[in-house]
């Protein structure tokens, strides 16, 4: 059966089309039971980035409604300057596209980018399904969807505002396309996988780990001797526009992008990442079905075989994939390897569910529920627009207040400043960290001069917290010049009841050693 456009719009009326109702569903329900329609981007510290950042494509796309729209970089340094919390060129272009483009038709808020995630999640189902089904039809291919949608690594992704979730739809894109080119070489094949495979990359870097699939799936199955190599022209040029982006990237940010990835040995490398996925029960199951996809070569088989090695070869190299949501575009090729299996071992044994439902035992069922610490509450009661400075007794929580107050104002709007950046100078997670004002009169003074009307504290319990939010709790606790005005949950607010002892100065954000520039704000 080959995979051609009509046999792939057949296969979404027929049977993705029923799936993507039910994964949604599906989805819906663990995002509901994880409390993400109404968490406030404190999963991650990335979170609040991704979420304001898209934001900011959003609000840039939408001034095209007027001719000739504002440049570029001063109006993007302009949102900066309001929100400073933008990482765009830090990570790829591609997931904030996405969000922003689902803003531009459906309301702007933390409810539709859950409901965006619920889309996402279920589109990467039926992928999977339409796959699962070639390889054993009936319930053991829902059966894996769901086992996909339900693991863990899954469950955190849909509840968050981060390229994860992204990265998993284009891991399984780029897999559903690779199978396709197996199966049936062609130009349309190879085009639609270059495609697939920039999209990966220009969602989030770890798409590097894909690259190597398709060149080990089309050696190792003998396409290539089918292959007419005129048909590469357009994976090329795909590639070429990835790879200019990501120097692109290094040049703009000042950044060598091999240190950035973590290429070398200094770096641990823990492929035991594999084995939390889905649990190691799947993963022996997996294990079994590789050495099957060896030798029978079907081409869904292949084609997670040869990913699965790709992103294990790839993060030997390239280190910085540390933490278990990186290696989340793993997980469909493992799930399709141990289906494999398990239709192999179907065939010649009865105790097949069995050796199924024993692997799903060590399946890891309970993350926790995400819980509101009080950036919503708080945000909805303060005055807006003002000039507020925010400081976290963890440091990188900073971001989830500035999200929540881009969320309900006319942006750009309030003016606000971090703590982290105002008081102090620290790298990624307050680490290194050194003290900008040690005392409290300077630390007054930058307040002063930054404008500050309003200062809101998060403190949570913390066995170390930051020196300067320690230094700035006990200069607003003894001072005239302050009174605490809200409180919710872990956050205090307090509001200017004195006058300033130093004149305001325009708000300056030293981007030297990241980009080269410094963001100024202009006098009023």
């Amino acid at each position: 059966m080959r995979y051609s456009i009509s046999l792939f719009i057949k296969r979404i009326n027929r049977e993705i089309g029923v799936g993507l109702l039910v994964f949604a569903a599906l989805v819906a329900g663990l995002q509901w039971h994880r409390g993400a329609f109404g968490a406030e981007f404190t999963a991650q510290p990335d979170e609040a980035a991704h979420f304001v950042t898209s934001l900011m494509v959003r609000d840039y796309l939408s001034e095209f409604r007027s001719w000739p729209p504002p440049a570029p970089m001063p109006w993007a340094g302009n949102y900066y300057l309001h929100y400073p919390k933008v990482a765009l060129g830090h990570w790829p272009p591609g997931y904030y596209m996405m969000q922003a483009a689902w803003w531009l038709v459906f309301p702007i808020g933390r409810f539709s980018a859950m409901l965006l995630n619920t889309a996402m999640a279920a589109v990467a189902g039926a992928l999977l399904l339409a796959m699962a089904r070639r390889i054993r039809p009936g319930w053991p291919a829902a059966i894996i969807c769901v086992v996909m949608l339900a693991a863990p690594v899954t469950r955190w992704a849909a509840a968050e505002t981060m390229a994860d979730l992204p990265s998993l739809l284009c891991g399984l894109l780029v897999l559903y396309c690779l199978a396709g080119l197996l199966q049936a070489p062609a130009a349309w094949m190879l085009l639609r996988l270059g495609l697939a495979v920039f999209w990966a990359l220009m969602v989030k870097g770890t798409g590097v780990a894909l690259l190597l699939g398709p060149v080990l799936a089309v050696a190792g199955g003998g396409v290539w001797r089918r292959l007419d190599w005129r048909w590469l022209v357009a994976p090329g040029v795909a590639g070429g526009a990835a790879v200019a982006w990501f120097l692109y990237q290094n040049s703009v940010l000042n950044r060598n992008v091999l240190a950035w990835g973590g290429v070398g040995s200094r770096i641990p490398w823990y492929p035991g990442f594999s084995l939390e996925l889905a649990g190691p029960g799947l993963a022996a199951l997996a294990i079994g079905g590789a050495v099957i996809a060896v030798r029978r070569g079907q081409p869904e088989a292949w084609a997670a075989l040869a990913v699965a090695v790709s992103i294990f070869v790839t993060s030997y190299f390239v280190r910085a994939m540390q933490e278990l949501r990186h290696w989340i575009v793993l997980l469909p090729a493992l799930l399709l390897l141990a289906l494999v299996f398990y239709a192999w071992l179907e065939k010649r044994s009865k105790l097949a569910p069995l050796t199924a439902l024993a692997a799903v035992c060590f399946f890891p069922f309970h993350i926790p529920a995400l819980q509101p610490v009080g950036f919503a509450e708080l945000a909805s009661r303060v005055k807006l627009p003002s000039r507020m400075l925010i400081s976290s007794a963890d440091g990188w929580p900073e971001g989830s207040w500035i999200a929540e107050i881009a969320l309900r104002e006319p942006r750009p709007g309030s003016t606000i400043v971090r703590g982290s950046k105002l008081f102090a100078q620290a790298g990624w997670n307050t680490k290194p960290y050194r003290l900008l004002t040690q005392t409290a009169e300077e630390m007054e003074r930058a307040m002063d001069e930054a404008g500050v009307e309003t200062v809101i504290l998060h403190t949570p319990s913390v066995r170390e917290p930051v020196a300067h939010h320690v230094l700035l709790t006990a200069l607003l606790r003894d001072n005239p010049r302050w009174r605490n005005c809200d409180q919710a949950g872990q956050l205090s607010a307090y509001c200017r009841v004195g006058p300033a002892h130093y004149p305001r100065k325009p708000v300056r954000i030293d981007l030297r050693e990241r980009m080269g520039s410094v963001i100024e704000e202009k006098p009023e």
